[in-house]
């Protein structure tokens, strides 16, 4: 049995030409009345599921309409669905291994991570907190999952199992401490920071999630790779939720026990108002704890009428004079074009990352393309003279 997917001009077969030569296919379904018969229609299903034979010959072999083929070809079909769906219920059907490591990531797999907490940010943005199960039930992929995460900003993917799609998400924080609370909430755990679109499929998934409830998550993914003081200063230009994979690197760098990584860093935040900005408490209190490593700029749209600009330093959208004053190797008051006046910034010792939606990365640097690969720096950061070598498209 093979299921067949009509493609125009033919059918895409499972195997190769040589290998369907002879295949007798017979549809069983969608039957339509033509001239005042009955027959089948095949050009009118898609997929058709059909049956098929191997031979040589050249005749053809051709069901009776209600006859046993069809009946024994539904009951075989039914048992073979059966078979797959209890098989991949119990495992991981490609990687030959169980299935259910709930609280564990697999850079390969999806486990049920179940949700113990949840916190709105912001009108439309809400934290979500996972438990992790720790230590891991494997020892061979807890040692994986750490080396990825030691490696630099990492990711998750965090699927719909209702209709199969996922979505990437930075975690902007994990824990996961063997020992449990007093109160017997469990230390081991992850923050995910996700914004509610009214046409994402994934993100209406997760804010309908109850506490209780499961999702399945799989990761870790690295995302960048992070060396200590491999760059002198860094600077983070994100928009909305695109915050995420700079607050776990600002965390991390800060968070040093041993104070042997001195990488400056510059955030520039840009959101639609002030009472729209995720993380702001938070990273105004990692500014006032490190005034000399980290300098935010938070940016609005537009300022209240009434108020003015009380959190934010800036109004409107992010400009390249903004930018520009942000970026340690250009003076703030100087003239930036994009001709060869400008200094190439390939020698200096800073990075640029962006993440944001699309809309800003194509005003800042340009978008990633659709295989995720980085493409070329565009935007103010391209007028900046800024190239692949200082920008990373988060």
């Amino acid at each position: 049995m093979f299921l067949l997917w009509r493609m125009p001009g033919g059918y895409l077969y499972p195997h190769s030409p040589a290998l369907c030569r002879g295949v007798e296919e017979t549809a069983i379904r969608a039957a339509t009345p033509i001239a005042g018969r009955s027959s089948y229609r095949s050009d009118s299903v898609s997929p058709v599921l059909v049956k098929a034979r191997f031979t040589t010959g050249s005749s053809r072999w051709q069901p009776r309409r209600g006859g046993p083929a069809v009946t024994l070809t539904v009951v075989v079909v039914a048992s073979l669905a059966a078979l797959l769906y209890c098989d991949y219920s119990r495992t991981n059907y490609f990687v030959g291994k169980p299935k259910s490591r709930p609280g564990n990531l697999e850079p390969l797999a999806y486990n049920p991570f179940t949700l113990i907490h949840r916190e709105e940010l912001s009108p439309t943005t809400s934290l979500f907190r996972f438990r992790v199960e720790y230590p891991y039930r494997s020892k061979d992929m807890e040692d994986l999952a750490e080396r990825i995460q030691a490696a630099g900003l990492w990711s998750v993917d965090l699927k719909d199992h209702f209709v199969q799609t996922c979505r990437s998400y930075t975690p902007i924080a994990w824990s996961v401490p063997a020992s449990s609370s007093r109160d017997g909430e469990p230390k081991a755990y992850m923050d995910l920071m996700v914004k509610l679109y009214p046409h994402g499929s994934v993100s209406r998934f997760v804010h309908a999630t109850r506490i209780g409830d499961a999702v399945e998550i799989r990761g870790p993914i690295l995302t960048w790779q992070y060396t200590p003081n491999k760059h002198k200063h860094i600077v983070m230009i994100s928009g909305g939720t695109g915050v995420a994979p700079m607050y776990q690197l600002i965390t991390r760098i800060l968070g040093t026990e041993d104070g042997c990584d001195q990488t400056q860093m510059t955030l520039v935040y840009a959101n639609r108002s002030e009472q729209d900005i995720p993380l702001y408490n938070e990273l105004t209190e990692l500014q006032r704890k490190y005034p000399d490593r980290l300098n935010v700029h938070f940016v609005v749209d537009k300022a209240s009428p009434d108020t003015g600009l009380v959190k934010a330093q800036h109004e409107g959208l992010l400009s390249r004079e903004l930018i520009a004053s942000v970026l340690p190797s250009l003076p703030p008051h100087s003239t930036v074009g994009s001709g060869s006046d400008i200094s190439p910034l390939s020698a200096n010792p800073i990075m640029v990352l962006v993440s944001g939606p699309p809309g800003m990365m194509q005003l800042v640097c340009g978008n990633k393309f659709i295989d995720s690969s980085q493409g070329e720096v565009t935007g103010i950061l391209g007028q900046l003279g800024l190239t692949n070598r200082n920008v990373f498209k988060l």
